[in-house]
């Protein structure tokens, strides 16, 4: 029998899919310390996770969002104007 996917991507509403992508270009050209994998990998396997155990969309999206707000120049403010206030205070509780 075939097994049903529950990941987030491409399947999952388009505030997560558009968390996903914004994510992936913020980190564009970061790599881990300790292993060299491309940065942005530990927020989708974050994000796939919380999908996995059934998460809704604003908390997939502060998954995916997370090390955004910590790693690169942008800033709480901005993950509000895209992604709302619920996404934005999500990734601020950590």
């Amino acid at each position: 029998m075939a097994r049903t996917s529950t990941r987030p991507e491409p399947a999952a509403p388009e505030l997560a899919r558009s968390a996903r992508a914004f994510a992936q270009e913020a980190h564009e050209g970061q790599r881990r310390k300790q292993t060299g994998e491309p940065f942005v990998r530990h927020p989708i396997a974050v994000a796939e996770l919380l999908a996995e155990r059934g998460c809704d969309t604003e908390v997939l999206a502060a998954a995916y969002l997370h090390d955004v707000v910590e790693k690169t120049e942008v800033g709480l403010d901005e993950i509000r104007d895209r992604f709302g206030s619920g996404v934005a205070a999500t990734c601020e509780d950590g």
